[in-house]
């Protein structure tokens, strides 16, 4: 599970519980609070940085604090009341450049919360590591794709995650299928380009609840991509991305046993996810709670 947000580092304290086998969990990539101008894209997270100098301690702080990420906001965004919109940047190029040598300097991949094309296209040219959402929108609001921006993106190896939300459905009915079509498309492009794709899902918005991954999945499904391509997807392909390939992500010798068995065949069915029979996390078996009559 990768977090990109929080206050003071609360969510490296849960990792390392779960490190030190003192709690059963997830294997947990933390960021910290997010970098994000003053006012800006949930400055109530405490990440607010302006000029190089507080952009530096910033990382720096999360470095300490245990980050195993850095996390820009490059745009606004719907959870911020009266914070620029979606679409507006809020930081310079020459700005992206240093988070992303300084986070590098540490070993700490960046990734960036980026809609706007603008956006993306600065921070690919930065270096940045996975693009959240990568939406390419334009300024006015419509899409705004463009094939060079994805080949470069494909050229480096900068993972694209969508972060659709687990109601993808209930979101798709409010946008209507002109805009549902367009997100489709988009996410297609995007794999037709070889740009990796980063599964997520933006749980803990509205939308987007924790504990359902399966129904995110499902969207890839239905924009015609092949249960063994989802699970893939899932699984080593996100291991790689992140850095993680060399310590989970797949069933081979020396790698960690975290492990879902499930009641039927996910490679014809992605249902057969929603039966665990067993699931493993490093070895260690989770005991399901048992529901109350």
């Amino acid at each position: 599970m990768r977090d990109l947000g929080d206050r003071r580092g609360l969510i490296t304290r849960l990792r390392d519980s779960i490190e030190r086998g003192e709690l059963v969990g997830p294997r947990i990539l933390a960021a910290c609070a997010p970098l994000t101008p003053p006012g800006g894209h949930c400055h109530f997270l405490g990440g607010e940085v302006s000029g190089a100098e507080e952009i530096r301690t910033r990382i720096g702080y999360n470095a300490e604090l245990g980050a195993d990420v850095i996390k820009v906001m490059g745009n606004g965004g719907q959870m911020t009341p009266d914070g620029p919109g979606m679409a507006d940047a809020q930081f310079e190029a020459e700005e992206l450049r240093l988070i992303v040598e300084e986070a590098h300097r540490r070993n700490l991949p960046v990734a960036i919360h980026a809609y706007a094309t603008e956006t993306i296209a600065a921070a690919v040219n930065a270096g940045v590591d996975t693009i959240e959402h990568c939406t390419f929108v334009g300024v006015d609001g419509k899409p705004d794709v463009r094939d060079s921006i994805a080949k470069a993106m494909a050229s480096a190896g900068i993972a694209a995650s969508p972060a659709l939300p687990s109601g993808w459905r209930q979101m798709w009915d409010m946008l209507g299928p002109e805009r549902s079509q367009a997100i489709a498309s988009r996410l297609k492009w995007l794999m037709a380009q070889g740009v990796p794709i980063l599964f997520g899902s933006d749980a803990g918005v509205p939308i987007s609840q924790h504990g359902d991954p399966v129904s995110t999945l499902e969207l890839y499904e239905h924009i015609g991509v092949p249960p063994s391509t989802v699970l893939e997807l899932a699984t080593t392909g996100s291991a790689r991305t992140l850095g993680l390939s060399d310590r989970t992500g797949s069933l081979r010798a020396g790698l960690a046993a975290d492990l879902v068995a499930v009641d039927g065949d996910p490679l014809v069915d992605l249902q057969a996810l929603r039966s665990p029979e067993l699931v493993l996390s490093r070895g260690r078996a989770v005991v399901r709670p048992q529901s109350s009559a």
